[in-house]
């Protein structure tokens, strides 16, 4: 795996329990259902001094599934596992919690599952707010 940042690393780890999580993109021969996230943005805040260390990662989680039910399902998993996340450590960032914006659905025509077109996808935005160590 390509060097990521300890929030990608810790947020994989913590989706992985549910379904094979992917970091960007999927590979080509990835078996459904799956997960697909990428980080949208980041925004940090500053003090007078310059960077106040806290951060906010805005987080695009994709659930992808061969019907649009068990995308849905899985997404949902999801999003009551994140609930979850308060005070908790990935690498060297204190992860505060996480904020569920957005949800909608999504698929892709292009993906040949089983010999049959199409996956089925929902789609949710997160913001992670975290302290960056060392900043």
């Amino acid at each position: 795996m390509p060097d990521y940042n300890p929030l990608e690393v810790g947020l994989r780890a913590a989706l992985v329990t549910h379904a094979p999580a992917h970091i960007n993109k999927a590979p080509e021969d990835a078996t459904y259902p799956l997960i697909v996230f990428k980080r949208v943005s980041t925004t940090r805040q500053t003090d007078l001094n310059g960077n106040a260390g806290i951060a906010s990662s805005r987080i695009q989680i994709t659930c992808w599934a061969t019907t649009p039910l068990a995308a849905k399902r899985l997404s949902e998993t999801v999003r009551l596992a994140l609930q979850t996340v308060k005070n908790t450590t990935w690498g060297d960032h204190l992860v505060f919690g996480i904020k569920h914006d957005n949800q909608l659905d999504t698929s892709d025509e292009t993906v040949i599952i089983n010999g049959e077109h199409g996956a089925y996808g929902e789609i949710q935005d997160i913001f992670v707010t975290y302290q960056e160590v060392g900043a």
